[in-house]
This record gives C-alpha cells, structure tokens and sequence, in this order.
C-alpha cells in the first residue's frame, strides 16, 4: 500500500512540474511575441508594449513621446537630486562625489537627455 501511493506522490509531482514547464515553454513561444518581463533584452520598453498589446502607428508615436518626456523628467529629477546631495557634502566628499557620479554614467551607458 505505502509503495503504491509513494509511486502515486511522485507521478503526481512529475505531472506538475512537467505542466509548470510546458507552460513557461508555451509563454515564451506565443505567437512569436516576446513577455513583457523581457522587453529591454528584444528592443526595450516600447518594442514589448507593441508586441504585446498591438500598438497603431498613432499610438507607438503617442506612447514614444510619453517616453520621451519621463525620461526628460526623471534626468531632470535626477540633476536636482544631485545639486541638493552636492550641497550636503564637504569640498573634498563634493570631488568624490562628482567621480562617483561620473562612473556611474559610464556604467550605465548614461546620454545626457536630448534637447
């Protein structure tokens, strides 16, 4: 009896992991569109927005200005953080402060925002 329902336990464990990958496989392979989870690694936030829900081109233009103007205002947002961190620093942390800085846009690739 107790072989029985361990044999049961373990076909039963087998049949939901299978299903759990098969559903992942399924996900991913949706009519060739890409999950909204990797958007940046298949052309960035606007290209997985289109994928997934369709966009006209009235629309892509629409959503890439709404872009447009948050990436203007985050760099914004960003610059005065900057200032007000600067002005709580000493002269020699303020030189520090603006290396770090500097690093940290190489890394990321950083582009000042386009006028």
């Amino acid at each position: 009896m107790v072989c029985t329902w361990k044999k049961g336990w373990l076909g039963l464990m087998a049949a939901g992991l299978l299903s759990l990958t098969m559903g992942r496989f399924a996900v991913a392979a949706d009519s060739g569109r890409a999950s909204v989870g990797h958007a940046r690694a298949s052309g960035g936030f606007l290209a997985g927005l289109d994928r997934t829900v369709g966009l006209t081109p009235e629309q892509r233009d629409a959503v890439r200005g709404l872009l447009a103007q948050q990436r203007q205002a985050s760099q914004a947002a960003r610059e005065q953080t900057d200032v007000k961190i600067r002005a709580v620093l000493t002269p020699d942390q303020q030189k520090k402060f603006d290396s770090y800085l500097a690093q940290q846009k190489n890394n990321r690739g950083w582009k000042p925002a386009a006028n």
